[in-house]
């Protein structure tokens, strides 16, 4: 096994990507929106929804999202993480270890946030609103936070520089929710804060307070971000806003701050590519355990299950698994990473009973070996070992019985 880091794609690299995405809209007759000369918009700007294609605008008018559905601001990368999902990862690992890691989880996750939502925040305008209207700042981000799954969010009382209280309802996360808070705060106030998390009848009632010196000492300490190879843009989004097509699958329900895959059920996230990297990073440094291979086995038993209870069929089940073409059966099944923008599997094959996976920006490793293994059990109906690289911002991964790799 060899991880060789992230990187910009060399010019044949991207050269063949250049090649394959043109050959694609060439077939499919699908033109690029005009927005020569944009730059990018910060995502404070804009909260509403796209009346074409029914996605709100912070996926659309506010993102650069190429054809992997990765963000152009590499800082800034989002991904949608099933709900049940985190809770199994982030439970299961609590188990293994056998001991509590809230301390872990809100302190890796508020770094993670604090970063995410800076960059979110820039521009001069940005800043002074930051700087002299704060409230303002707090209510714009709320409403920006009720279209990503958190949980119907809600300001409850603030202070500047003292306090923040929100309310929230239908919570993605008792575990991460208070890293959310503390990140935002540390993002728009630039200081420290504890943080609790407060049951209040049928929701939840969560305070950051400041403290007087920033008590984490490893402020500074993040997971490397993601790579990010610079794909194209030309690709089928919607010609109004620019936003995916593909995002079309979600249900966003602001109301109650939910989002559900429409053709699945299932409810997901959006959250910073960070949430899951920074925590395992964070395990890794303060315990001094490398769970890669636990976190990969975990999401494999999830997603096997997941596959065996048809939950990712989509309503068109590519036909019988022990007769459909394996690699249409496989392509199904994993193409679900490209709209969770974890990544842009360009290559599934599977011959001689080994499966062979190339996903492009890879969004999380340990998610996306334990979805590729996982698939691989339900469908062939065996244990599998995976063996795996990621080479210039390209994970390449093979999945052969265990009884015979060698």
């Amino acid at each position: 096994m060899c991880v060789m880091g992230f990187g910009q794609s060399t010019d044949e690299t991207m050269s063949l990507c250049e090649e394959e995405e043109r050959a694609a809209m060439k077939a499919k007759k699908v033109k690029k929106p005009e927005k020569k000369g944009r730059k990018p918009k910060s995502t404070f700007l804009h909260s509403g929804i796209c009346k074409t294609c029914g996605v709100p605008h912070p996926w659309g008018k506010d993102a650069e999202i190429d054809s992997d559905n990765t963000s152009l601001l590499p800082p800034m990368r989002g991904v949608f993480y099933e709900t049940e999902e985190l809770e199994h990862l982030l439970g299961g690992l609590e188990e293994t270890v056998g001991l509590s890691l809230s301390n872990i989880y809100i302190t890796a996750h508020k770094r993670a946030v604090s970063m995410f939502v800076s960059n979110m925040l820039q521009g001069f305008t940005v800043d002074m609103a930051r700087r002299l209207l704060s409230r303002i700042v707090y209510m714009r981000i709320i409403q920006l936070v009720n279209w990503c799954g958190l949980g119907k969010v809600s300001l409850r009382s603030y202070k500047k520089g003292k306090w923040l209280e929100l309310g929230v309802s239908d919570i993605w996360s008792e575990r991460l929710f208070p890293g959310d808070v503390a990140g935002v705060w540390t993002a728009v106030e630039g200081k420290d804060c504890s943080v609790k998390l407060r049951r209040a009848g049928n929701s939840w009632v969560c305070r950051a307070e400041a403290l007087l010196e920033w008590e984490d000492r490893f402020t500074e300490r993040l997971h490397p971000p993601a790579g990010v190879l610079m794909g194209t843009k030309d690709y089928p989004r919607c010609p109004v806003c620019g936003a995916p097509d593909e995002f079309k699958c979600y249900q966003w329900d602001r109301k109650k701050g939910l989002i559900k895959e429409r053709d699945t059920g299932i409810s997901v996230a959006h959250n910073t590519v960070g949430c899951v990297n920074t925590a395992l990073f964070e395990i890794r440094e303060e315990l001094g355990k490398d769970l890669l291979d636990i976190v990969t086995r975990m999401e494999a038993e999830f997603i096997k299950k997941r596959v065996a209870e048809g939950r990712y069929e989509r309503g068109r089940t590519p036909g019988c698994i022990g007769t459909a073409d394996r690699n249409e059966v496989y392509s199904h099944y994993l193409d679900i990473i490209k709209r969770r923008c974890m990544g842009n599997p360009i290559e599934v094959s599977f011959s001689n009973k080994t499966l062979e996976v190339t996903v492009r920006n890879p969004g999380n490793e340990e998610l996306l070996l334990g979805r590729i293994l996982g698939t691989y059990e339900a469908v062939e109906g065996t244990p599998g070992q995976i063996d795996w690289q990621v080479v210039q911002g390209v994970l390449e991964a093979k999945v052969t019985p265990s009884n015979v790799m060698g």
